[in-house]
């Protein structure tokens, strides 16, 4: 660092820009796999009742899934 204060004060702005910069990645990347770990649950949860033979309705109403959802998942797990 210079002991030029607006240099030193440019270089303050871009550290701390770049730790909020690798803070909202981090944030991002967590909430997406927090998101996808989520869905997957639910749709193993949807399988496991498929395969259990409970309706679509009754699938639906514990996993928060709709029927469109609930059709694939067979075809996603062969």
């Amino acid at each position: 660092m210079s002991d030029n204060p607006v240099s030193n004060w440019s270089d303050e702005l871009l550290q701390r820009g770049g730790m909020r910069g690798r803070l909202e990645g981090f944030k991002s990347g967590y909430l997406k796999g927090f998101k996808s770990g989520f869905f997957q649950g639910r749709r193993e949860v949807a399988r496991n009742m498929l395969q259990e033979g409970k309706s679509l309705d009754e699938i639906s109403d514990v996993t928060g899934l709709g029927a469109v959802e609930i059709k694939k998942i067979p075809q996603e797990e062969a």
